[in-house]
């Protein structure tokens, strides 16, 4: 039994960072990041179970967050920048491949907006959530 976690996880930041020109990270921005950019997505929460199950085989039924940020100054806003990079996503992830793993589906489940406004910044942040039917490949 493979966990697929760390290959859905390296999956969709290769793929969204080559297909939007924007750096994805995993769970945070890394601490040694300079310039911390303005635009960023970040692969933030997963889970799965295994459904299916026989004596031999089994597939996988996983979840994963991802959030999206524009990062202004106080008092500017464009969330035009994080519409079009959920778009850029939304077509991205409808094609996803995850290494070691049939890909049956990845279904988009949700998408909200979170706009927020520190003493410095204005905030754009749209959190979306999939969905995904994974079947491991066999070796």
């Amino acid at each position: 039994m493979i966990n697929p976690n760390k290959y859905i996880r390296k999956a969709i930041i290769e793929s969204l960072t080559t297909a939007t020109g924007v750096q994805f990270y995993d769970t945070a921005i890394p601490i040694d990041v300079e310039p911390l950019p303005n635009v960023y997505g970040i692969v933030k929460s997963q889970s799965k179970n295994r459904f299916g199950v026989t004596k031999q085989w089994h597939e996988w039924s996983c979840s994963v967050t991802i959030d999206l940020y524009s990062v202004e100054a106080l008092g500017f806003n464009s969330n035009v920048i994080v519409d079009d990079l959920e778009q850029d996503v939304i077509n991205t992830m409808a094609v996803l491949s995850v290494a070691g793993f049939d890909v049956k589906r990845v279904d988009f489940i949700d998408s909200v907006a979170m706009p927020t406004v520190t003493g410095a910044n204005t905030v754009s942040r749209t959190v979306i959530v999939y969905e995904m039917w994974l079947d491991n490949v066999i070796v």
